[in-house]
């Protein structure tokens, strides 16, 4: 791989580590080069935290970019996200349809895993003044999806990672990858048979597969849930979860709850946390109305038990097409924000919105929920037609002043540039005083259709 380094002053370096395609991260309002390899940190930085400072940073990514795929990088600041202060990560095509964060090395500075469409990832390691030119390929086959969490519980991040479609019938595990990821070792997910007719799942045939992690048993280790649907063209649709637990060697047997969603296969994205303060890990999902539809009727919350899950409950939305979980409200019961990229708002097709469901002692609850769009009281730029506000949604605290924030994008905004809206966390509910909204012209990607917002990383 061939990297890169820019900075303001239009200074190069550049440092040659294969024959892969270049990887360029370009830096404005810092200076900066390649980093070498720092020593283990006492303490490790939370996810997002590219340059360390404790206040996490937003990453957006745009694999489908006119003027080549890439990831934007806004690095936080005391009043926010700090368009003055931001990086953009070239890639190969495709990069950015994915990301994921950890400090993988333990160094500081988190690290960001870049996904390609059609497979694989590479780890863009992070430093003082942000992501560096440092990286590693995955050296294991073409992965889609992947989640960063310590499963084994030796304080090292690990990764773990799935494909979909004809592949998806093996999961992938990084045991703490580091600075030097080594192959993966690869476990088999669970064939459940489909009720219908007895037959077996035939494993990898038109699946797609969305991981979360969380302590789901409350036995103080995380744990892996794959969320697997099967899709195809005239086929109903099945959907199952496997449940793996953490243990000292790392993730242990699988264990498998069938679905049997008839029309409803869970194929849309999943996310983890406590919504009712018990000590478990909740599974907050997506439902589909139709396995060939693109986006969703309902939010589906799965309690965590000491022996897996309880039976669902569902709360019921429309164009539903992201999901992300925190404590906005710090009374120790996880919160969920919805995006709703695809509803019609205002008679404006596409327009979208995002709903905040507040967490309560039985669950999930609408009780106090909160939702906004662009044409809410103090929100600022207007609804427009497909517009898709809320085609992805993260809590990330970009102040670090403990407070979760929400990051919504709007990736089709400016005829497909798209813009990020930020706001600002009380530590009570979110709040439009204050909201930022940055556009593509503010972060000097104007013009290369990035849909920014469109990709999220986590």
């Amino acid at each position: 791989m061939r990297i890169r380094t820019l900075t303001t002053s239009a200074a190069a370096v550049t440092v040659a580590l294969g024959t892969v395609a270049a990887v360029v991260v370009t830096q404005s309002g810092v200076e900066g080069s390649a980093a070498p390899v720092a020593a283990t940190a006492k303490k490790p930085a939370a996810p997002n935290d590219f340059n360390g400072d404790g206040r996490v940073d937003v990453a957006a990514g745009a694999p489908d970019g006119s003027r080549g795929d890439f990831v934007t990088v806004v690095h936080g600041g005391p009043k926010g996200a700090d368009p003055a202060r931001r990086q953009v990560v070239e890639g190969r095509p495709g990069s950015g349809e994915r990301l994921v964060s950890a400090d993988f090395d333990r160094d500081g500075y988190a690290d960001l895993v870049v996904g390609r469409r059609g497979g694989g990832h590479s780890i863009v390691y992070g430093g003082a003044k942000g992501l560096t030119a440092r990286t590693a390929e995955l050296p294991g086959p073409a992965e889609e999806n992947a989640v960063a969490a310590d499963f084994d519980g030796n304080g090292v991040p690990d990764l773990a990672t799935v494909s979909s479609g004809f592949h998806s019938d093996f999961l992938y595990v990084y045991a703490n990858p580091g600075a030097k990821p080594g192959q993966p070792v690869r476990l088999r997910n669970n064939n459940v048979p489909d009720n219908d007719d007895g037959a077996p799942q035939l494993p990898g045939f038109g699946t797609e597969v969305h991981l979360a992690a969380g302590d789901f048993n409350g036995d103080r280790r995380t744990d892996l849930a794959a969320v697997v649907s099967r899709l195809g063209d005239g086929m109903v649709g099945n959907s199952w979860i496997d449940l793996r637990l953490g243990t000292p060697k790392g993730l242990g047997a699988v264990r498998s709850f069938p679905q049997h969603y008839r029309d409803k296969p869970e194929a849309l994205p999943v996310a983890a946390g406590d919504v009712n303060g018990d000590g478990r890990a909740d599974l907050v999902s997506l439902l589909a109305a139709d396995h060939q539809k693109p986006t969703s009727t309902a939010v589906s919350v799965r309690l965590g038990l000491p022996g897996g899950f309880a039976k669902p409950r569902h709360h019921k939305g429309t164009g539903l097409t992201s999901v992300a979980v925190g404590d906005v409200n710090r009374d120790g019961r996880a919160d969920v924000a919805v995006g709703a990229g695809a509803a019609t708002v205002g008679g404006k097709r596409g327009a979208g919105s995002v709903v905040v469901l507040y967490g309560a002692k039985g669950g999930l609850t609408s009780t106090g929920a909160q939702k906004v769009h662009q044409d809410s009281k103090g929100v600022p730029g207007t609804g427009e037609k497909g517009d898709r506000f809320g085609g992805a949604v993260t809590f990330a605290d970009v102040n670090g002043n403990g407070r979760l924030d929400l990051v919504v994008g709007v990736p089709g905004e400016d005829k497909g540039e798209g813009r990020l809206y930020v706001f600002p966390g009380t530590g009570r509910v979110l709040t439009v005083k204050g909201v930022q909204n940055i556009g593509t012209t503010a972060l000097g990607i104007a013009g290369r259709g990035a849909a920014l917002g469109g990709v999220l990383s986590r």
